[in-house]
């Protein structure tokens, strides 16, 4: 019956969301197949602590969860899949407080809340047809000037609404 068919068919917006979560979830398990990736530990749940503290603070709501994982190189950098933030530890060991942590994962947060995500690309399994070697490389996780700009200002607004605000 036409009843069932609309309760089968996802709203556009919810079949969006489904698609950047395939995404996100498709890049994730890239990064832990080519061994990339940490598995869940004690450092992810200081990292979602420190994310859980700058999103109630700020009274951000997101349709998906936010998610932490740590890439298991040494240069410093971090980015963004989807709903996922990715720091690396590199970048973790060289923090000096949680502040510090704070500074780098409101960033990522602030490119997340503004829906600078990787686009739904992903999604499609051929497009992860590639080297383990070359994972890294050839996902590509940068912004354009413009959305860095825009997530520096937001980050700011985030910290300064948040429990890291004193120590900056």
């Amino acid at each position: 019956t036409r009843l069932q068919l609309v309760r089968r068919c996802p709203t556009p917006l919810a079949a969006e969301r489904e698609w950047q979560q395939q995404a996100e979830d498709n890049v994730v398990d890239r990064l832990q197949r080519a061994g990339l990736l940490a598995p869940d530990g004690d450092v992810d749940k200081i990292l979602m602590t420190v994310v859980n503290n700058l999103l109630i603070t700020n009274n951000i709501e997101l349709p998906r969860p936010v998610r932490t994982r740590v890439l298991l190189t040494s240069p410093l950098e971090t980015f963004s899949v989807g709903n996922t933030i990715v720091v690396s530890r590199g970048l973790i060991d060289t923090l000096p407080d949680e502040s510090s942590l704070a500074m780098v994962l409101s960033h990522e947060l602030a490119h997340i809340v503004l829906g600078h995500n990787l686009g739904s690309k992903y999604a499609f399994n051929d497009r992860m047809l590639f080297s383990d070697e070359g994972t890294y490389q050839n996902l590509g996780f940068k912004h354009i000037p413009e959305e860095e700009a825009a997530a520096d200002k937001k980050a700011v607004e985030f910290l300064k609404s948040s429990p890291y605000a004193q120590k900056l």
